[in-house]
């Protein structure tokens, strides 16, 4: 078995006993915006970058075809939720508090 997936679950493990446990960390990793952890993912447009190499013959296909698609496809879909969750007006423009689905959105202050 190569070494790298003892590493990954090593720090998988190390990360979820730190967030559990450790007070202080879990507070700072809460405060952490969700609309940048969503956004690191735009980073897997680097899948495009695979399959430019794959046509190069300079990776293998199971690697650059199904990991680099798959990496778009994440990639794509954190756009619009990146924007969702910074409050824009995507996804048919819900809000929790909007009322009267038929009629203009109007938002109701909460207090």
């Amino acid at each position: 078995m190569p070494w790298y997936p003892k590493v990954i679950a090593g720090v998988v493990a190390v990360l979820t006993l730190g967030l559990t446990l450790v007070r202080p960390l879990r507070r700072w990793a809460l405060q952490v915006p969700m609309q940048r952890l969503i956004a690191l993912h735009l980073i897997r447009f680097v899948g495009f970058y695979f399959l430019y190499l794959y046509g190069r013959h300079e990776l293998p296909y199971r690697f650059a075809v199904w990991g680099g698609t798959g990496d778009i496809v994440v990639a794509a879909l954190a756009v619009p939720l990146v924007d969702i969750v910074a409050g824009g007006r995507g996804a048919g423009d819900h809000c929790d508090s909007c009322v009267d689905a038929g009629a203009p959105r109007r938002h109701i202050e909460q207090p």
